[in-house]
């Protein structure tokens, strides 16, 4: 996702509160009360884990669920008001160029299935359709979402394709085919520790006397003590982030994967980078209204949430369940391994507004100081031999381990 820098200091003089509305402050007020109520009913102190759980994904109050979540569509009117932006929604180059890696995995599994999980609005889903119907391809299209917001955009924009497509609570069993998932795990729920003075402390969410959410911790069990330190080398005072809903999720995979791949596109490092001793305050980030800064204990239900990726522990998760690592590497890599520059050769050159604006996009999914190198692709496979084109060139995949 992308926003701008939110030079004002958010915690100091709530300023966030300027560009909100009159019902997202309402919202606010109403959420509040509800999870003050909550943390009160378990004895003054929930781990950040729940905290963020609460806030984004409470039904009809946390963010993702909120009747106000609004993500951009360049199929609306230029003038729509979003909350935020990832790659789906700012050009549809982005899938055809992902359409074409999907369609090397379908062949292989001879059949036409494709699963995303977490579809946003539904524009990816949208072009991935467009796409296969232009080849004269029906596809079965399964969405997995868990925001009610966000299926009610999904069904209005998807209409025309209502015949091909399903939307599941869970995966279906047995399934063959591709599974997409664009900014899924940094949405996940996660855990915070810190070690200090030789002890790992989790960090969480208390109320002070005036009922204000604000930071707390407290020691953790002997046994979570040690599994975070088979991971991690102790560094004094260092914040620790922890995704074990995303690891827990890819272990889950082999339960109803029978062959197929899973493309997980997301910001984030192999280990090695992600716990890098200049890394002392995590990777959290908050955004609200295309502002990012770096307090989540503010405006519940009226601003995401979301941490970079560790991805040597997603591979480790895959691997622990005997899934394949098929490949690892740049969004860039991937784009262009799967012939992003040669779908826009084929642009109209002479139409300058539509040319640019490919261009435009191209050069923001692909550059080194966007998103070409911060967000990584990861395919993990199941019962399936293939050299996937994605990670023909720049594969990145021992860089994990």
């Amino acid at each position: 996702m992308h926003y701008k820098n939110l030079n004002s200091n958010l915690e100091a003089n709530l300023s966030y509160l300027s560009l909100l509305d009159e019902d997202a402050k309402l919202h606010i007020d109403k959420f509040s009360k509800y999870l003050q109520k909550y943390i009160k009913s378990k004895n003054y102190f929930i781990s950040f884990e729940e905290w963020m759980d609460k806030v984004l994904y409470t039904p009809n109050l946390g963010y993702y669920d909120s009747k106000n979540l609004r993500i951009h569509n360049y199929l609306n009117d230029k003038n729509y008001l979003s909350d935020y932006i990832t790659a789906p929604e700012i050009d549809n180059i982005f899938a055809q160029t992902l359409s074409i890696q999907i369609e090397q995995i379908l062949q292989e599994c001879k059949t036409f299935n494709i699963l995303e999980i977490g579809a946003g609005n539904g524009s990816l889903a949208y072009e991935i359709i467009k796409f296969f119907q232009n080849k004269n391809i029906l596809v079965r299209y399964f969405i997995i979402d868990i925001s009610n917001s966000l299926i009610k955009q999904q069904k209005k924009l998807l209409n025309n394709f209502s015949n091909q497509i399903e939307w599941l609570i869970n995966p279906p069993k047995d399934f063959v085919g591709c599974v997409i998932a664009n900014e899924l795990l940094d949405a996940m729920p996660i855990s915070i520790f810190k070690s200090s003075n030789n002890n790992i402390m989790q960090l969480g969410v208390t109320l002070n006397n005036e009922e204000e959410f604000i930071w707390a911790e407290e020691k953790v069990n002997i046994k979570l003590s040690q599994k975070i330190q088979k991971r991690l080398s102790p560094i004094n005072q260092y914040i620790y982030e922890i995704n074990f809903r995303a690891e827990n999720w890819i272990k889950n995979i082999v339960k109803w994967l029978r062959k197929g791949v899973v493309i997980l596109i997301d910001y984030g490092f192999p280990r090695k980078e992600y716990y890098h001793p200049e890394r002392l305050n995590g990777t959290l980030m908050c955004h609200i209204k295309h502002y990012a800064h770096t307090n989540p204990l503010i405006a519940p239900g009226e601003q995401d949430i979301t941490a970079h990726i560790d991805f040597t522990a997603i591979a480790e998760n895959a691997i622990s369940t005997n899934l394949q690592i098929m490949g690892y590497t740049t969004q860039s890599h991937f784009l262009i391994n799967s012939g992003i520059l040669n779908i826009l050769s084929k642009t109209d050159i002479n139409d300058h507004k539509l040319y640019l604006k490919k261009t435009n996009a191209v050069k923001k999914f692909l550059s080194e100081t966007d998103m070409g190198e911060l967000f990584k692709v990861i395919a993990i496979g199941k019962d399936i031999e293939l050299d996937l084109i994605g990670f023909a060139n720049g594969n990145r995949k021992y860089s994990l381990f």
